[in-house]
């Protein structure tokens, strides 16, 4: 008995002692821990652009230099400056209205940024960069698109016309000319009507060919798209050879000046085709319309009478 209260107050001094420093180095090493920053977390490898996100990235770095070194050049300097006649009071407005279109275009990109792709369709974001380049085309510089219509609008050689001197006859009969052209006529039609109705052709004679015209209705679109039918169906039955003047208001005009136009070479099946490749675009979807003003051949066709005009009024009050 004595030997254990011998022992046993030593073991139990030690086995306290030895407890409170188990005790004491772990609420330390809580406390420790607790004070230390935390380990760095691993930063997530960001995924490598794709080929078309790199290609698309410097075709619009190599868009921003050209549009620096376009703007730079001489003969891009607008050219209508300090001009107060019809055509300089049109491109101090244009001008005007792209700057403004520019800056309004930067302000809704910048409330949205983040949010474009959701709000803004992709035909909206490049509406920018088809004003600016229709600006330059009309600002007449040196080489810009409406100098070259204005040029040519007073080339004689182009246009024979304009060396004419116009003059009013009055009469209840036509010109001799007009005349002259119906008895040509007359030979190619005899050929064509006598082809049309399955006679012989020394059967026909001249004298006996009526003047036949085929007049459009008006109508816009409508017009334009049925009267090519109608000319198709005609000109496909061989009706149309038989053809001496051909007439028309609006969309039936529209008809006759893409016959007659290099898009048409006075040929219905490509006036057809043409019609087929632009009548599914709707006339006010902007990034056609204006990749139309802004792409030959369609940008002089579509801008040449509006320049001439306005230059031709010019002219008139210098005259």
């Amino acid at each position: 008995m004595s030997s254990y209260s011998q022992y046993s107050k030593p073991l139990v001094g030690v086995t306290s002692t030895i407890m409170f420093l188990g005790l004491f180095y772990i609420l330390y090493q809580n406390d420790y821990l607790d004070l230390q920053p935390l380990p760095a977390t691993k930063v997530r490898a960001k995924r490598p652009p794709s080929e078309k996100e790199k290609s698309e990235a410097r075709a619009e770095k190599q868009a921003i230099r050209n549009a620096k070194e376009l703007s730079a050049l001489p003969f891009q300097q607008d050219a209508a400056a300090g001009d107060d006649s019809a055509w300089g009071s049109f491109i101090g407005r244009f001008n005007n209205f792209s700057i403004m279109s520019d800056e309004q275009w930067k302000s809704i990109s910048e409330r949205v940024s983040g949010y474009s792709d959701y709000i803004m369709p992709e035909w909206a974001k490049v509406l920018p960069g088809y004003i600016e380049k229709l600006r330059r085309e009309l600002n007449m510089a040196p080489g810009s698109l409406a100098d070259d219509i204005w040029k040519e609008a007073q080339n004689p050689e182009i246009n024979p016309e304009i060396e004419y001197a116009a003059s009013v006859r009055v009469s209840d009969d036509i010109c001799d000319e007009e005349k002259q052209f119906l008895q040509n006529r007359k030979l190619a039609t005899r050929i064509a009507l006598a082809k049309y109705l399955g006679l012989p052709e020394e059967s026909v004679h001249p004298d006996d060919v009526p003047c036949i015209a085929m007049v459009g209705s008006g109508g816009g679109l409508r017009a334009l798209v049925a009267g090519t039918g109608s000319m198709l169906a005609a000109a496909e039955d061989g009706l149309f050879d038989c053809v001496t003047y051909t007439a028309g208001v609006s969309g039936s005009c529209w008809l006759q000046s893409l016959f007659n136009s290099s898009l048409g070479e006075r040929r219905l099946d490509r006036l057809v085709n043409h019609l087929k490749a632009r009548i599914g675009i709707h006339i006010a979807y902007p990034v056609d319309a204006l990749a139309a003003l802004n792409s030959a051949p369609t940008n002089k066709f579509l801008l040449s009478g509006f320049v001439e005009k306005l230059k031709g009024i010019v002219m008139q009050s210098l005259a």
